[in-house]
């Protein structure tokens, strides 16, 4: 297992998606708000957001921005194929732009919190 079997686009790739997931266990929505004398406050991350379509699709995304860097590290040939870059770069276009829309249409109306606005990075 040698590191510098990597490429930059995968070593990108694979930091930028590590990064993701972490980033995905931060309060990415909240809701504040008092009711009745009682202060409600709540934060979710992008898995317990109510009405969040998106944390599958980000998983996915995760996950196929690791696999050609895990299979050269393996000691796989090549990158994983010719249309793994492509695959990567496609689905990170994507993500970004659900991000985007969730910094714009949150779920449920929901305060927008760090997490979001680190997920872009």
């Amino acid at each position: 297992m040698d590191p510098n079997r990597l490429s930059q686009g995968q070593l990108v790739a694979a930091l930028a998606a590590i990064a993701l997931f972490i980033i995905s266990f931060l309060p990415w929505f909240g809701i504040s708000d008092v009711l009745q004398g009682t202060t409600l406050d709540e934060s979710y991350s992008i898995w317990e957001a109510p009405g969040n379509t998106f944390d599958f699709f980000l998983l996915i995304l995760v996950l196929v921005a690791l696999v050609p860097p895990a299979l050269t590290l393996l000691g796989g040939e090549g990158e994983g194929g010719p249309m793994a870059p492509i695959a990567t770069a496609l689905l990170g276009g994507v993500g970004t732009l659900m991000i985007i829309y969730m910094l714009f249409d949150p779920p449920a109306d929901f305060d927008r919190k760090v997490g979001l606005f680190l997920g872009l990075i």
